[in-house]
């Protein structure tokens, strides 16, 4: 009788290991695909979205902003202040004192002005600039730039920029890719000359 009621308790208990360890499984498999969009989320424009509940994944579409929404928010009549570079779109409000209108900084509130972040050349024009223009040392720059903003503590990413650097529906254009090339070609060629 002993034997009988284990061998029971045991049949009953392998559906719900079982149950649980799939669910481990597709748990762990969601925390890595989200670790593994952390890297990619920047070429490709989506993140990877678990639900803790269920386990399941998927990918989740990035904000797409227009120009004409992006050139509203330039801290002025009490509207938020945003820039772009390379395309990422950040709510840099709580920075409104370095980004309003009359101050030095004012080049970058409403629009991306990528270039200028390296070039330090902040008229209308040097805003609009081509990166293809620039020299393949300050490509790291427009990098660092970027990562300045996706990791600052008060300031939030919003969304990608439709135009230059992403198309209508978040996907990079061919611009952001030959940049992306252009930066990792630069990084193997630093990484090869250290050695």
């Amino acid at each position: 009788e002993n034997d009988t009621n284990r061998f029971r308790a045991t049949t009953y208990q392998l559906p719900t290991m079982a149950s649980r360890n799939i669910q481990r499984f597709v748990t762990l498999t969601c925390i890595i695909l989200a670790l593994i969009s952390t890297q990619v989320s920047f070429a490709f424009g989506a993140e990877v979205v678990c639900d803790e509940t269920s386990g399941e994944c998927a990918a989740e579409k990035k904000r797409v902003v227009t120009q004409e929404e992006l050139s509203s928010k330039t801290g002025e009549n009490g509207s938020p202040t945003w820039l772009s570079v390379l395309g990422e779109v950040y709510d840099v409000t709580p920075g409104s004192g370095h980004y309003g209108s009359g101050s030095s900084y004012s080049i970058f509130a409403g629009k991306d002005s990528t270039a200028s972040f390296v070039t330090g050349d902040f008229s209308e024009e040097g805003g609009k600039a081509s990166l293809d223009d620039l020299p393949t040392n300050q490509l790291g720059g427009i990098e660092s730039w970027r990562k300045f903003y996706a990791n600052h503590a008060k300031y939030t990413f919003v969304g990608v920029l439709e135009g230059k650097f992403y198309d209508k529906d978040g996907n990079p254009t061919n611009e952001l890719l030959k940049f992306q090339e252009r930066l990792s070609s630069a990084k193997k060629k630093r990484g090869e000359t250290k050695r």
